[in-house]
């Protein structure tokens, strides 16, 4: 789904059952998630899937360019960012690819937070950058630049 506007969504016609993780998951087949701006206009309507999983309860703010169709050139520009950093121990492609990913790592957690990882506390971050993100850039160091 993309909005095209900053508003609040919230869910119409919601039916859910909780699966085994504790998601909701619709069994409505006329769910919908309406779009509106500060003013309270309905700017957007979204049918919504029997069977989706919503990944965050109503109501909540919707970000109009954290959208997945404005999500490349947000990863572009985060990248661009994001790679002398690691050029330091990475030759130029290797570093601009282990920036995307470390990008693509944290919107992750921004957008779906976990539990065991909190963003905002600098020893969690760093045990999620130690995790999931050296990992990842010793071994593309190690292998160099597969990709044609």
């Amino acid at each position: 789904m993309e909005a095209s506007h900053d508003g609040v969504v919230a869910v119409k016609n919601r039916s859910v059952v909780m699966n085994s993780q504790g998601v909701p998951v619709v069994m409505s087949r006329n769910c919908e998630m309406v779009l509106a701006d500060d003013k309270g206009r309905e700017r957007a309507r979204f049918r919504v899937p029997y069977g989706a999983r919503l990944l965050a309860d109503e109501p909540g703010v919707v970000l109009a360019r954290l959208s997945f169709a404005k999500l490349d050139g947000l990863l572009r520009v985060a990248s661009d960012f994001a790679a002398p950093f690691f050029a330091r121990w990475l030759g130029p492609d290797e570093a601009s690819r282990a920036a995307e990913w470390a990008v693509r790592i944290v919107i992750s957690y921004l957008l779906s937070p976990s539990q065991g990882f909190d963003l905002a506390d600098a020893g969690q971050t760093r045990r999620l950058v130690a995790t999931f993100v050296l990992p990842g850039v010793v071994a593309l160091g190690a292998l160099g630049d597969p990709a044609p």
